[in-house]
């Protein structure tokens, strides 16, 4: 069952989990040679960002503890992390739980739409994520 407090927690997570990726791009964008890594890398890191500010923006209207904190969880791939992103989504998507609320669901489409897009972008650039 997703509670308030849980989906408070999903989205801190979501949100520093997806600026952690953001970052790690970032930096694979300005270290890589130019070709299909590097423009992977750009792109990733714009989607990333949206991301981590549609997970943002559900924060202010959850009420919530101020002294909740979640640790990002530890990923090799980019490619992991953007699955299990995409699960974790569409699980919170598809809840029948009261507080998942339809602002919420929006919100789950709108960072699924992100995380497809960029599967294609990879899959496109023949990146192997």
């Amino acid at each position: 069952m997703i509670d308030i407090v849980d989906l408070h927690r999903r989205c801190l997570l979501g949100s520093a989990e997806a600026q952690l990726w953001s970052e790690h791009c970032a930096s694979d964008a300005r270290s890589n040679e130019p070709g299909p890594g590097q423009r992977f890398a750009i792109v990733a890191t714009h989607a990333l960002d949206n991301v981590t500010a549609l997970w943002q923006s559900r924060l202010p209207s959850i009420p919530h503890d101020d002294s909740a904190s979640v640790v990002p969880r530890d990923r090799t791939h980019v490619g992991e992390y953007l699955n299990t992103l995409r699960a974790e989504v569409t699980e919170l998507e598809n809840a029948t739980d009261p507080d998942v609320d339809p602002s919420t669901k929006r919100m789950c489409r709108r960072i699924a739409c992100e995380v497809d897009l960029l599967l294609e972008e990879a899959s496109r650039l023949r990146v192997d994520l």
